[in-house]
């Protein structure tokens, strides 16, 4: 039937005049009740509806037909087909077979219709059905054929050249067999692709263009779609002339002769080079971005065990604190309280037994208050220290926290002041947030000079009161400031001067505030002093 049509098409002049013939010998050789072909383009130069019989192409069908063409515009694009019920071609033909011509093969998308009883028509009727489309497609392409100059060479009724010149123009490579397989013809576009000789293909010769890793495959496909009498679609590559591979996708059809008897094959070879690159290319991207999730995975596992790890060591150090800290301090509490008795006992000392105690009692006793907060910090952290929430008068704490921390201040030489607005109190525990305000002036006494002064002033707005605590020490460098709440950090400048310290104090201040649902910040210029702001929230 393809061998027949291309001939047909090829010895007329123009191939035109030969579609009816070829409809009428489609539809009865492949079982339908009317052939249809026809152009999905709208350029003017495409040929218009052609049918057999003749009155089979009414404009309903025709409408139905460009209709699910549009419906199925993806099969059209990729030159295949489908089968669809339809309406418009009377109540004995219900189903239509549609086929679409290669794409690349012509200028304009060749269809070819089958109509008839509600049916499945196989594989071989497809195949045949699509590679007609193409073969269709090819020779009534005008701006080709007609107007090549290679046209005007040819006689009427030659159609063995007619094809060949078919052959010659159409964009795909194309081989003809006889029935055992030889080659009897190849075209100037697979020549072109692999650098081989029209003489050089015929017989076994067509094989030397197929690549090296890819010929046994295809010889053993080709070996059982030929004992089949089955059509061949696959894959392979073919030698690059000049070049590297060319990747091509071949579709091999038995041609039938007089009671259905194979008489040779025709290939069909379409570049498929870029597409395959494409899919290279997307596996390639698909692997590396594979590749780059689970090395992203494995980071996040391993960072995931880090933080566990650390969060564990945390724990741990928390642990260990809290329980030295328990452990010294009733050793460090008796200690105190000896060194007191002893101290009371003044009549039976010498002064400088009485000077060596007293500095056991205040090394002591500072000793004392680093294991105090050592247990109130990890307390606070762990949880186990819970807030007592009540109103608390802001202005009556600062006044409460001046007055405490002046009798230290009045010692190094130190004026400290503190002022406080009227308005709503705050919402906190008394006792935590006193600490908070203590621990800053302490801070702030310690690193003023004596002659300086230390401020505290309160202030609020409908949402927090802050508590600034403003000192003329020795201030803190401008890159140590986000650790400075870090446990057991020292500013280097504190460490040199040799201020005594643990570092822990304002770790205590910032969780403390972050509990009351508040926070604290800090600005400081080195060798001017430094603020520190407590806020709280208001109680409303």
């Amino acid at each position: 039937m393809i061998e027949f049509a291309t001939r047909r098409l090829a010895a007329s002049r123009p191939p035109l005049d030969a579609l009816p013939g070829v409809l009428k010998r489609l539809a009865a050789d492949l079982d339908g009740q009317a052939a249809l072909a026809f152009s999905l383009t709208d350029d003017p130069l495409s040929f218009g509806a052609a049918a057999y019989p003749a009155d089979a192409a009414t404009e309903a069908l025709l409408a139905e037909l460009k209709v699910l063409s549009v419906v199925h515009a993806r099969t059209a694009a990729s030159g295949g087909s489908f089968t669809a019920r339809i309406s418009s071609a009377g109540p004995d033909a219900r189903t239509a077979l549609v086929a679409f011509s290669a794409p690349g093969s012509c200028e304009r998308t060749c269809v070819l219709a089958l109509t008839g009883p509600a049916r499945r028509w196989d594989g071989q009727v497809r195949s045949a059905l699509r590679t007609l489309a193409s073969v269709l497609g090819c020779a009534v392409s005008r701006s080709e054929m007609i107007s090549h100059p290679l046209a005007s060479e040819l006689q009427p009724g030659d159609g063995d050249a007619r094809f060949r010149l078919l052959s010659r123009l159409a964009p795909v490579g194309i081989v003809q067999f006889d029935a055992l397989g030889q080659c009897t013809f190849v075209n100037d576009r697979l020549c072109e692709w692999t650098g081989i000789s029209h003489e050089g293909a015929l017989g076994h010769g067509w094989a030397e263009a197929i690549h090296p890793d890819d010929i046994s495959r295809v010889e053993a496909e080709a070996i059982t779609a030929m004992g089949n009498g089955t059509e061949l679609r696959t894959d392979c590559r073919v030698r690059g002339f000049g070049g590297p591979p060319r990747w091509v996708s071949a579709v091999v059809m038995p041609l039938l002769g007089v009671h259905d008897q194979v008489d040779g094959y025709l290939a069909a070879l379409t570049d498929i080079s870029e597409r395959k690159q494409r899919s290279a290319d997307r596996e390639r991207r698909l692997a590396s971005e594979k590749a780059a999730r689970r090395s992203a995975e494995n980071a996040r596992r391993e960072l995931s065990s880090m933080i566990a790890h650390l969060h564990e060591l945390d724990e741990l150090k928390t642990q260990f604190l809290a329980t030295v800290s328990h452990e010294l301090r009733t050793p460090l509490t008796s200690i105190i309280s000896f060194t007191d008795l002893i101290l009371g006992e003044e009549h039976s000392l010498s002064a400088e037994s009485a000077e060596f105690l007293g500095i056991i009692e205040r090394n002591a006793e500072q000793l004392l208050r680093l294991v105090g907060d050592l247990m109130l910090l990890s307390g606070l952290e762990a949880g186990v220290i819970t807030l007592r929430v009540d109103d608390v008068s802001v202005p009556d704490l600062v006044r409460d926290a001046v007055a405490t921390g002046s009798v230290e201040a009045g010692k190094r030489g130190v004026t400290l002041t503190g002022v406080a607005e009227s308005g709503w109190p705050a919402l906190g525990d008394r006792l935590r947030l006193r600490q908070v305000v203590d621990n800053l002036i302490s801070n702030a006494v310690k690193f003023t000079s004596s002659g300086g002064h230390v401020s505290v002033r309160a202030s609020h707005d409908d949402q927090f009161w802050r508590i600034d605590v403003q000192d003329e020490g020795i201030g803190i460098p401008a890159d140590e400031l986000g650790r400075l709440f870090g446990r057991f950090f020292r500013a280097s400048n504190a460490v040199a001067s040799g201020t005594p310290g643990s570092g822990i104090g304002l770790s205590i201040v910032r969780t403390i505030t972050e509990l009351h649902g508040g926070h604290v910040e800090v600005a400081s210029t080195v060798g001017e002093g430094t603020t520190f702001s407590a806020f709280v929230p208001v109680r409303r």
